[in-house]
């Protein structure tokens, strides 16, 4: 009989166990040896395990924000400073295990109906992690581009992408609408949202 029909008739075995696996195949050879004296070969792969992630703390926070910002001032997971000339807040609640990045854009009563539909068209195609918002410092209902995420599973990349998302949210306002360079839709925002559009993701 053909070795690969024959092969593929007898399949092989795996058995998963623990970080591992063990891998039993009966060798072409073993077919023809008396009963009771079959050879097996056995390969053990071990998987490594991942090393475990650093649980994000506001102490850790600070110092990325001490290396990486301007005008650093706050305490206690609430910070305001500048990024890259773009004023910012940093708001977290460890009880909560939530983060938010704030950076104030222009007062609520400055919003044109024609921004605030390419605000949501943005927040589809261009702001990425970042959104844009309408929410309120200092009790003034004001435009903002915001970041929200779990404080404990942020990591440091992802938090340094995300002070630069809202920073380039911040000052393409008006224009791009864009936190970065990646598009999902080039030309999303000079279209107005149809919804007999198809959705290109």
């Amino acid at each position: 009989m053909n070795r690969a029909i024959l092969a593929s008739l007898c399949g092989s075995a795996i058995a998963l166990s623990g970080v591992g696996c063990t891998y039993l195949s009966s060798q072409w050879n073993s077919l023809h040896q008396p009963a009771g004296q079959t050879h097996t070969t056995i390969r053990k792969v071990v998987l490594e395990d991942e090393p475990p992630v650093q649980a994000m703390t506001l102490e850790r926070l600070e110092n990325i924000l001490q290396e990486a910002v301007d005008n650093l001032e706050g305490q206690g997971g609430i910070w305001q400073f500048d990024y890259d000339g773009v004023f910012m807040v940093l708001m977290t609640s460890d009880s909560h295990d939530r983060m938010r990045l704030v950076a104030p854009i222009t007062d609520l009563e400055n919003l044109t109906p024609e921004q605030q539909q390419k605000m949501l068209i943005a927040n589809f195609h261009t702001a990425l992690d970042a959104r844009y918002a309408i929410g309120s410092l200092g009790g003034q209902p004001v435009v903002v581009a915001v970041f929200l995420h779990p404080l404990s599973s942020l990591g440091e990349e992802h938090f340094r992408s995300a002070l630069n998302q809202v920073s380039q949210s911040a000052q393409t306002f008006g224009t791009t609408y864009s936190s970065g360079d990646l598009l999902l839709r080039p030309g999303a925002i000079e279209r107005s949202p149809d919804p007999e559009d198809d959705v290109d993701i």
